[in-house]
């Protein structure tokens, strides 16, 4: 039996996740606050509509089928986005570099993933960010040291990337109080 067609519009927290869900994103109530639906079987794009749901606190789409690149409207949510989950092998390109002043997100988790590029630098912004996991990427960066200013950031995975370089002293007596 599969589960097909929209999510009903009140669904606001639904966890979708660990079934057998087929096909692309299902689209969800625009007041959704929570949208698990990792470890699934879904297919195509991040859809465009997603950079609309403004109340969305945590985003984890991880472990799917799903390819192309990741749309940059992920890194500038302004309705508080907490949790962005989207590791599993399948999108390409760069990481968007637009994540903005003052956003809630806590935890972003896009390892896995052939993302190319360097970190970008307006991940420094995310003054809340305890967990980043950029791991087994195509990431070609030096250290990032600039992440120094996160006061919160306790978590960070880098691992199996193409960093080179040295790894520089903060610039700032703080940097990195809890890694």
């Amino acid at each position: 039996m599969k589960i097909h067609g929209n999510i009903p519009k009140w669904l606001l927290n639904p966890n979708l996740s660990s079934n057998f869900l087929q096909g692309p994103i299902p689209a969800p109530s625009t007041k959704i606050r929570h949208y698990l639906i990792s470890k699934n079987n879904l297919t195509g794009e991040i859809p465009s509509w997603i950079c609309n749901l403004s109340s969305l606190y945590v985003l984890d789409l991880s472990d799917n089928n799903l390819s192309g690149e990741l749309l940059q409207c992920l890194g500038n949510f302004s309705g508080g986005l907490s949790v962005l989950s989207l590791q599993g092998k399948t999108f390409f390109g760069t990481t968007p570099d637009t994540f903005m002043n003052g956003s809630d997100l806590r935890m972003v988790d896009l390892s896995h993933n052939p993302l190319q590029g360097k970190i970008p630098k307006s991940l420094a912004n995310c003054a809340v960010l305890e967990i980043s996991n950029l791991r087994n990427n195509q990431i070609n960066d030096t250290f990032p040291i600039r992440l120094g200013s996160l006061l919160e950031l306790n978590i960070l995975v880098l691992q199996s990337n193409n960093f080179r370089g040295e790894i520089k002293e903060p610039e700032m007596e703080c940097g990195f109080p809890k890694l």
